[in-house]
């Protein structure tokens, strides 16, 4: 926390750049002190109940808050790994689970993912993809039309 309250203001953007590694401190927290955070110590232990996860989504949404009000950053950029469900012993094709907390996916107003190339296929798509251009439409002297 104190990494946090040390970005100078006049910052306009922030890029947590593993934010896994900043959720894993931030469960050490909630962990901590669990009613501090609003979680049952028996759910931390147990894991039920989204264990720590419910102090985690307070935090990331204080934090993210902290930064835009008092400190003025402007953009939040978060930046979270995917890993591969396993089905039956195997990796699932195609199928990815984005790692971190759900209120990335509650605070964000766009959110990219981008999926490494397949070193087999020489980092082809699974099947053959055409481009076909789009065709200009005109309307006789309406807008767009250039006249």
């Amino acid at each position: 926390m104190e990494q946090v309250q040390a970005i100078p203001a006049g910052v306009t953007s922030l890029v947590l750049d593993n934010a896994t590694w900043v959720e894993a401190g931030l469960g050490c927290l909630v962990a901590g002190n669990p009613n501090k955070y609003g979680v049952r110590e028996a759910n931390v232990q147990s894991g039920r109940y989204g264990g720590v996860n419910p102090g985690i989504t307070k935090l990331w949404a204080n934090i993210v808050a902290y930064q835009q009000t008092v400190k003025g950053v402007r953009t939040v950029f978060a930046i979270n790994h995917m890993s591969e469900p396993w089905i039956n012993g195997v990796p699932a094709l195609i199928k990815y689970v984005v790692r971190g907390n759900k209120v990335f996916r509650q605070l964000c107003i766009c959110a990219f993912i981008l999926v490494p190339p397949d070193i087999q296929r020489g980092g082809q798509p699974r099947c053959r993809v055409r481009w076909w251009p789009r065709k200009r439409w005109r309307s006789a002297g309406g807008m767009g039309s250039g006249t």
